[in-house]
């Protein structure tokens, strides 16, 4: 009896922990108009200009948008606007936006099981003005603190939060890049590479650096932005191009 009360505990535990960690999306379009979205095989609708799914896993998750667009005949046609995989943080509610290209942008993200300071990481807490209080650091450590690394250090161990390739991984990942004859097929690995794991700003702009061609840069550029964890660096890039109008380009796609 006592065996099947402990067996009923921890499996009752591991529901909880699993519950915990759920993720809500909310989606809208760049222009409003209505849709319904396609997460994972399963439909969610009708029809609306905004959706609120609830209780997703946190992972990968495929996602179709489509939308009613006037074909042949003046004949209403399902069409699907936007093809994307999207990776939710657990514990994560995600206010995101399909743009006109048809690109999954985040607009913001709160964790429902984090400190205060995390939710606001990107926008509150990069002047040192946490980290100096609390270790005291100098000014030359001060400095240390600001730098993307530490930040995500700080971070790595709350919930919901997707920590940065560490170094020793993305050191191959720039060597296997860089062992490819072709942007196509460079740019080819580093989306692989990105379907599962998380980069900074910088580690993004040194993959730019290995790519030779704007139009290249500017794909992965645009594919990259949902993986960046200092999307508040990602500045950083723009040096990557050769035109301003390829910068233009970007941010425009990322809705920035």
């Amino acid at each position: 009896m006592k065996t099947f009360l402990l067996a009923m505990m921890i499996a009752t535990s591991i529901t909880s922990l699993f519950a915990d960690q759920s993720s809500t999306l909310h989606l809208r379009l760049q222009d409003n108009t209505t849709f319904l979205i396609v997460l994972d095989g399963n439909e969610f609708g009708p029809m609306g200009t905004e959706h609120t799914i609830r209780n997703i896993n946190p992972g990968a998750h495929s996602l179709q948008v489509y939308t009613d667009l006037i074909g042949w005949g003046n004949k209403m046609v399902r069409t699907m606007i936007s093809n994307e995989w999207i990776n939710l943080s657990a514990s994560s509610e995600v206010f995101a936006v399909i743009n006109y290209d048809g690109r999954f942008i985040v607009e913001k993200t709160t964790y429902s099981n984090s400190p205060a300071y995390v939710s606001n990481f990107y926008n509150q807490y990069t002047n040192c003005g946490y980290n100096s209080h609390q270790s005291g650091c100098t000014s030359r450590e001060c400095s240390e603190h600001n730098s993307p690394w530490n930040n995500n250090y700080m971070m790595m161990n709350s919930p919901g939060y997707c920590a940065p390739m560490d170094q020793s991984s993305f050191a191959m990942l720039k060597s296997t890049v860089s062992n490819q004859w072709f942007d196509n097929t460079k740019e080819t690995v580093i989306k692989q590479a990105l379907m599962s794991n998380h980069i900074t700003s910088m580690q993004l702009a040194e993959l730019l650096e290995l790519l030779s061609f704007e139009n290249t840069k500017l794909n992965v550029a645009k594919f990259s932005y949902n993986k960046i964890v200092d999307q508040q660096n990602f500045f950083v890039v723009n040096d990557c191009f050769w035109f301003s109008s390829s910068i233009d380009e970007l941010y425009a796609s990322i809705g920035r």
